[in-house]
Formats: C-alpha cells, sequence, structure tokens
C-alpha cells in the first residue's frame, strides 16, 4: 500500500494570518519607499525645483492625483519609485561633437535629450531646473532621501527599545537550596543554601555583567557558573533602578547532560549521561527590558555597523560555500561511483 506524505492543516486562522503578514510587508514597503521619496520631493520644492511626478512603484499608473504642478500617482511594480525633477542634466553646449560614441555615452545622451524635452514641455523656461542648483544643493537633494531612511529606522528603534524593550539576560527564579542530582526538584532539611541567595541574587534581577563579562547571553552566564566552581564569580546585577555588584561562589553538583534537540543524553548502556559542574541555584532567561532614549541612537550605529560588516563578509562568504560545494577537496573526498550494467560498482 502506498504510503501518503504527511503535511500539516492548513487552517482558517493560518491563511489569515499569512494574508495579514503580506499586506503589513505591502504597506510597510510603501511607506518606507513614500518616505525615501519625500525626502527628495521635500527638498527639492525647498530650492524652487520644478517637480512633475511623484511615484511610487513603476509601470503603468493605477491611481493618482495632481496637487499644483506635481502628479503623485500609485504604481503596480513596488520595486521602489522616483519624482520626475526637470533638468536633471544640463543640455550640451551648441556645437560641441561627440567624441564617444559607447554605450555609456548614448545613455548620457539619451537622457539629456529627455532632460531638454521636459524643459521644452515647461516652455523653455529653465530657471527652475535641477542643474541650475549649486553643487551643494544637488548634493542636499539627492542625501536627503537615503537619509530619510535613516531617520525611520531610528524611529523604528526608539519605538522597539522605549515602548516594547530590548531582550535583556535576566535572572527569572531561584531556589533555596542546592539540590545534589537533577533528578531532586524539592528542598529538604539537609541541603546546603544556595550560592544564589547566599549572594543575594533574586528573581527579576538584570544581568549587566558576569565575570566582567558586559550583556553576556544565558549560554556565557551558565558557562562561566559550570566551570567556575569554588570560585567567587563578581555579577553585576540592575534591581529597581539600581546596579548592585554580587560576588557568587557556584558548587559543584551533579547534573544530566542535555542533547542539541534538549533531550537527556544517555551512555551506552542506556543511564543517563551525568556531569560534575558549579550551580548557582538559579534560573537564566530573557525579559523585555525598557531603555532609556539615549540607547537608541548607539543601537542603530550597531545594527549598521552589522549590517556592513556582512555586505563586506559576503563575497568570501560565497566563495567558501562555492569551494565547499564544487571544490577540490569536496570532489577528492566524494569521488564518484558509477554503476555498469552488470550491476557491480566501478571507479
Amino acid at each position: 500500500m502506498a504510503s501518503v506524505p504527511y503535511s500539516l492543516p492548513v487552517t482558517v486562522g493560518t491563511v489569515l494570518l499569512f494574508v495579514l503578514g503580506v499586506v503589513v510587508f505591502v504597506i510597510g514597503l510603501l511607506v518606507s519607499i513614500g518616505l525615501h521619496e519625500l525626502g527628495h520631493l521635500a527638498f527639492a520644492k525647498l530650492f524652487n525645483v520644478k517637480v512633475t511626478q511623484y511615484s511610487l512603484g513603476f509601470g503603468k499608473t493605477i491611481w493618482s492625483f495632481r496637487r499644483g504642478e506635481t502628479e503623485y500617482g500609485l504604481r503596480p511594480i513596488l520595486l521602489g519609485g522616483y519624482i520626475s525633477m526637470v533638468g536633471m542634466l544640463k543640455p550640451r553646449a551648441s556645437g560641441r561633437e561627440i567624441t564617444n560614441t559607447g554605450m555609456y555615452s548614448a545613455f548620457v545622451q539619451d537622457a539629456r535629450a529627455a532632460s531638454a524635452e521636459q524643459i521644452a514641455e515647461s516652455g523653455g523656461d529653465d530657471s527652475r531646473a535641477f542643474y541650475r542648483l549649486t553643487p551643494w544643493k544637488r548634493i542636499i537633494v539627492m542625501v536627503a532621501g537615503p537619509a530619510m531612511n535613516l531617520v525611520i529606522g531610528i524611529v523604528l528603534f526608539g519605538v522597539l527599545l522605549v515602548g516594547f524593550g530590548a531582550p535583556t539576560t535576566t535572572f527569572t527564579s531561584s531556589v533555596d537550596c542546592v539540590l545534589p542530582t537533577s533528578a531532586r526538584t524539592t528542598c529538604t532539611d539537609g541541603d546546603a543554601v544556595s550560592p544564589a541567595k547566599q549572594a543575594g541574587l533574586r528573581s527579576g534581577d538584570v544581568v549587566l555583567s558576569v565575570g566582567g563579562v558586559r550583556n553576556p547571553t544565558i549560554t556565557q552566564v551558565s558557562d562561566t557558573f559550570q566551570r567556575s566552581a569554588g570560585k567567587a564569580v563578581p555579577v553585576v546585577v540592575e534591581r529597581d533602578g539600581t546596579e548592585r555588584t554580587l560576588r557568587v561562589t557556584p558548587v559543584l553538583a551533579t547534573r544530566d547532560v542535555y542533547d542539541a534537540d534538549g533531550t537527556v543524553a544517555e551512555n551506552s548502556d542506556g543511564t543517563t549521561k551525568t556531569q560534575r559542574v558549579g550551580v548557582v541555584g538559579v534560573s537564566i532567561g530573557q525579559t523585555l527590558v525598557r531603555q532609556s532614549p539615549a540607547a537608541v541612537l548607539p543601537a542603530t550605529g550597531a545594527q549598521i555597523g552589522a549590517s556592513a560588516h556582512l555586505i563586506i563578509d559576503l563575497p568570501q562568504r560565497l566563495v567558501a560555500v562555492w569551494n565547499a560545494a564544487f571544490g577540490s577537496q569536496a570532489r577528492s573526498q566524494d569521488s564518484p561511483v558509477s554503476v555498469g550494467r552488470s550491476g557491480r560498482s566501478r571507479r
């Protein structure tokens, strides 16, 4: 009997969430494009450049209206937008011969011809042409679009960090004793007082640093405690808006070993695999902690830096992927094997 592949059930809620996600993405894209082009438009009009079109998207106009001398429209291909300014390129000086007939030169000449047509359609008056602006004004008009995107990023980071908060490592709960093994879940009278309680750690403390590591991750905090049995570890936490420096000395205890998928690891004989590590008696998690407005600009700068590093490293990553997939080393490790008609393998 043929097996039927299992597929996840598609519910009405799943479809609605997908449609909602698409709608939110399109609206966000339109807002981003619109504000980008609005930056160009605002400074062009400020410097008295004649702007004939403001468009979101490319292709045939779906909807538009005119206000003053500018037509504002929406087009179906949402891969960008543009504003049309009269006289983007200065006309070629009369009597000057064209010496370069390459593709780039033809492109420039076509652009100059289109710019000249715009001026002609405006009655031949080029007093409000873009090329009439001083160089610094032209630079401002062109940079205003990307600058608007930067402002959008800062505003969004501000809303997220100040309004909702940033994921921050915190101590979510603590116990009063040191449980000797993972099998025990409750304290008894004979159990030693936990290092967390002795040091004064409390549930809800925001972890600022552990062992000198600032803003540590959950893994970094856990690893530091596990390898520091018997050693005093400096821990800086924030509680009720005040920084506190505490010293925690993990004690050695037996704990279960977990596999990468979160299941308890087993020995070859089927028994639970354990290890002796330092424990503190506190649970570590993440909560959203609202940040001050002063943290917005550094967070934006860090994100821009991370994006820049990703772009810089992209060529090297692509080379590594190519070498891994098609390099000589991969071929040498997996020698091709073909099967002849007799069914025997041959090299």
